[in-house]
C-alpha cells in the first residue's frame, strides 16, 4: 500500500518499524510505502494544538516493494495559484515518488484566481475542497464537497473565495 499524507493543519508524529520517526508539520506531504510490511503509528505531536489532515492510500503498481518513505515540504506562495503537484508516479520536480500512475495536485487559491486541468483520454479525477468556494466548470463547491470526474476533459477551477483544493488525476 501507498499512504499519502498532507498536513494541513498543526504536527502529526510518526514512527514505524523501519525506524523512521519524525514529525509530519503543515504544509508536509509524507508518501509510506508498506510493501512487504511496516508496523507504524500516527498521532498528533501536540497535546493542546489540533492536527488536520488528509491521508489517501494507493494500491501500488506492483507488489512486494520495499518499505519506505519520503517526505517534503510545500509552502504556501508554492501551492498558491497554480496546481502543484505534491506526490506522483511519473519524475514531477519536487513531488514525492508514489509506485502508482497517479498524481496528486493541490492549489490554493483567492476570489478571482483561476487554475485548469486537462484530463487525457481514458484517465479520471477526484477533487475534494479542503477550505472555501470554487467554482468548477461551472458548478458552485463548499468546504467538504468532492467530486469524481469520469471522463477527460478541461476542469476549470475558480476561487470564489480564498480556497483549497486537493485534485487527484488518475487512471
Amino acid at each position: 500500500m501507498e499512504i499519502v499524507t498532507y498536513v494541513l493543519e498543526g504536527e502529526l508524529a510518526h514512527k514505524d518499524s523501519t525506524g523512521g520517526r519524525g514529525i509530519i508539520h503543515a504544509g508536509e506531504v509524507q508518501r509510506m510505502t508498506a510493501g512487504t510490511g511496516v508496523a507504524h503509528s500516527e498521532l498528533n505531536a501536540s497535546e493542546t494544538a489540533p492536527v488536520r489532515l488528509l491521508q489517501m492510500w494507493v494500491l501500488p503498481e506492483e507488489p512486494g516493494l520495499t518499505p519506505s518513505y519520503e517526505q517534503k515540504q510545500f509552502t504556501i506562495d508554492q501551492r498558491r495559484g497554480r496546481l502543484l503537484p505534491i506526490a506522483a508516479g511519473q519524475d514531477l520536480p519536487g513531488a514525492v515518488k508514489v509506485h502508482q500512475d497517479v498524481v496528486f495536485y493541490v492549489s490554493r487559491l483567492v476570489s478571482g484566481e483561476r487554475v485548469e486541468h486537462s484530463l487525457k483520454p481514458g484517465r479520471r479525477a477526484f477533487l475534494y475542497l479542503i477550505d472555501g468556494e470554487i467554482d468548477l466548470n461551472g458548478e458552485k463547491l463548499g468546504a467538504g464537497d468532492q467530486v469524481r470526474i469520469t471522463e477527460g476533459g478541461a476542469l476549470e477551477i475558480s476561487g470564489l473565495t480564498e480556497s483549497e483544493i486537493i485534485l487527484i488525476d488518475l487512471p
